[in-house]
């Protein structure tokens, strides 16, 4: 925009460049949405396994959304039940991190306290259930756990997930965008997409 040439950002942080229109997803809100469930159902002592904080990044707004929703209902944020996992183990492949995770949470003694598990994504909460089941744990009799992505890969699972519309919302922006330039506009487009949530059989209901 500074250069004179129209440009979008899909899938930007929120702290996108002033004068750049961008497409984001909320990052705090599927924390928000995922650990909401889990309360609605009757779950307290909740861990939260994720990557590696950054300053302002996806991980810190998810940690937050996490913390703040805990604290929002009164319930206890066990600081040894938010497990970070260094984006170096493995690589940063997700499966392993959860299996080290779900791990760390053993070691800590935590896991006949704790009933349910935020995970930062499916690819994640399918390590921790594989760890889980090689513990003697059972999803969802012993041990509840969300993700994000709504990954097909991981459809086998019965995963309650959240995912962003990206497609329907990318599609409508671009088209928003495409007119703005065929009508020389210069409004600055800035759509942030709340999270949608996918109930499927990976949650026990507590609260009957």
């Amino acid at each position: 925009r500074k250069c004179g040439v129209p440009a979008l950002c899909m899938l930007a942080k929120l702290e996108a460049e002033d004068g750049l229109g961008y497409l984001a997803g909320n990052h705090y809100g599927v924390a928000q949405l995922l650990t909401s469930h889990l309360i609605d159902n009757g779950h307290e002592n909740i861990a939260y396994i994720y990557g590696e904080l950054g300053d302002g990044d996806d991980h810190y707004y998810r940690y937050r959304g996490v913390v703040d929703t805990l604290m929002e209902h009164g319930l206890p944020v066990l600081k040894e039940a938010m497990v970070p996992v260094e984006y170096s183990y493995c690589a940063g492949a997700w499966f392993p991190n959860g299996e080290y995770a779900v791990a760390k949470l053993h070691e800590s003694r935590l896991l006949d306290n704790i009933t349910a598990i935020v995970a930062f994504n499916d690819q994640m909460a399918e390590g921790a259930i594989s760890k889980l089941a090689e513990l003697g744990k059972r999803v969802p009799e012993d041990i509840s756990i969300v993700g994000f992505d709504n990954d097909p890969r991981c459809r086998h699972l019965a995963l309650t997930s959240g995912f962003f519309p990206f497609a329907e919302s990318a599609n409508r922006v671009t088209k928003r965008f495409i007119d703005n330039v065929d009508n020389r506009e210069k409004d600055l487009i800035v759509e942030v997409m709340d999270p949608i949530l996918v109930e499927r059989g990976s949650v026990r209901k507590l609260n009957q």
